[in-house]
C-alpha cells in the first residue's frame, strides 16, 4: 500500500507532546455520599421517596481556607509571656541587690570581722641633738705672753696620763729660763675644751656640775719654765654672782685632793696648806719635797682663781693678768 501522500493533500500532523507550561486538569471528583440521620429528616422534609444520602466531600478546593503563616509575633501580648517577662526582670532587680548588698557588707563587714595585721614598723631613729658649738678661745692675758702654742687634743685623749704626755712634749722644747708660755688647749673641732672636762681629767675634788656653776668654760693655761724645771698654771674666770670668800670655803676639798696630776714632774711628798700671798692677794699654798715645786691657787679681786705649780709662775701670771 503506498504511503506517499496525494498532491495537494496535507500530511496528517504528528500528535503534540503535551508542553511542560501547560497545565493537565486533575480527574474530575467523584461525589461521596453519607446517609445520616441529619439527611434523612431533610428526604423527609421534601418528600422523597426514598431517603437521598448527603454528599460529604469538603468545599471546593477555591473555597478551602488557606493557613498563611503569621507575620507579627503575638506571643508578647499573650498574659503567659507577660508574667514570664514581669519574673525575670524580678529576678534581674533582685540579683543586682543582692550583688550590691554583698559588694557593701563585705566593704564594710570584712575589715570587722578580719582585721588586717599591723604591719610592725621600726620607730624612726630620734632626732640627732643639736650640735654643740665650738667653744671659742679668747685669753685672759692682759699683756701679750713671750711664747704662745697649741695644743689640740682628741676626745680620747682627754685623761690625766695623755695630757701630762703631750704637756711634757711640749716642754721638752728648749726655752729661755724664767719665760711663761701660753698653751691654747682645744678639741678636735678648733674650739677650746671646756674646762670642767679638762679639770675632772687630773683632779677629782669637784664634779663637772661644780666647776660648771663656778667658772666659764672657756680657761688660760700656761707653762712656766725656770732653771728648776717646767710647771704648768691655769687661769679661770669667776662667773658672775660668785662671792670669794665662798668660793674659798667651796675650794676647800682641793687642799685634801690628789694634787699630783698637776705638776709635769712628781713633787714628792706635799706639806699641808697654809696661807700665803700671790701680788698682794690672799692665797693658800703647799710645797713638795722636790725643789721648786709649789701649788698654790689664789682668788684675784673675785675675778680669777690663779692655780700654778710654781710660785715663780703665780707671781708672773698675775703681772700678765695686770695685777
Amino acid at each position: 500500500m503506498d504511503t506517499n501522500p496525494l498532491p495537494g493533500s496535507v500530511p496528517p500532523s504528528a500528535p503534540k507532546e503535551p508542553s511542560s507550561q501547560q497545565r493537565v486538569a486533575p480527574p474530575p471528583k467523584e461525589d461521596i455520599t453519607l446517609r445520616t440521620m441529619n439527611s434523612d429528616v431533610k428526604s423527609i422534609g421534601r418528600g422523597d421517596s426514598i431517603p437521598v444520602p448527603e454528599n460529604v466531600l469538603p468545599p471546593e478546593a477555591a473555597n478551602e481556607p488557606v493557613f498563611k503563616p503569621e507575620t507579627q509575633n503575638q506571643l508578647p501580648n499573650s498574659p503567659l509571656v507577660k508574667k514570664q517577662s514581669k519574673k525575670t526582670l524580678l529576678f534581674v532587680v533582685v540579683g543586682i541587690i543582692v550583688i550590691i548588698g554583698l559588694g557593701a557588707g563585705g566593704y564594710f563587714l570584712y575589715p570587722v570581722l578580719f582585721p588586717p595585721t599591723p604591719i610592725a614598723q621600726t620607730p624612726p631613729p630620734p632626732p640627732l641633738p643639736p650640735a654643740t658649738p665650738a667653744l671659742a678661745h679668747q685669753t685672759s692675758f692682759v699683756a701679750q705672753p713671750k711664747s704662745t702654742v697649741e695644743l689640740t687634743l682628741k676626745k680620747d685623749q682627754v685623761q690625766s696620763i695623755t695630757i701630762t704626755e703631750l704637756l711634757h712634749q711640749l716642754s721638752t722644747q728648749p726655752q729661755q729660763p724664767q719665760l711663761l708660755q701660753e698653751i691654747s688647749i682645744k678639741n678636735s673641732d678648733g674650739g677650746q675644751i671646756p674646762w670642767a672636762e679638762y679639770f675632772t681629767a687630773l683632779n677629782t675634788a669637784f664634779t663637772p656640775d661644780q666647776l660648771d656653776s663656778w667658772f666659764d668654760q672657756d680657761f688660760t693655761a700656761f707653762l712656766y719654765y725656770d732653771a728648776k724645771g717646767v710647771w704648768p698654771g691655769y687661769v679661770l674666770k669667776i662667773k658672775a654672782g660668785i662671792k670669794p670668800e665662798e668660793l674659798k670655803t667651796n675650794f676647800a676639798p682641793f687642799e685634801k685632793s690628789d694634787l699630783n696630776k698637776l705638776f709635769l714632774t712628781p713633787p714628792g711628798t706635799l706639806a699641808a696648806f697654809k696661807d700665803g700671798q700671790v701680788k698682794s692677794r690672799a692665797s693658800r699654798y703647799t710645797t713638795g719635797a722636790a725643789s721648786g715645786s709649789a701649788l698654790s691657787y689664789t682668788v684675784l679681786d673675785g675675778r680669777y682663781v690663779l692655780i700654778s705649780a710654781s710660785y715663780a709662775g703665780a707671781q708672773e701670771a698675775a703681772t700678765l693678768l695686770g695685777f
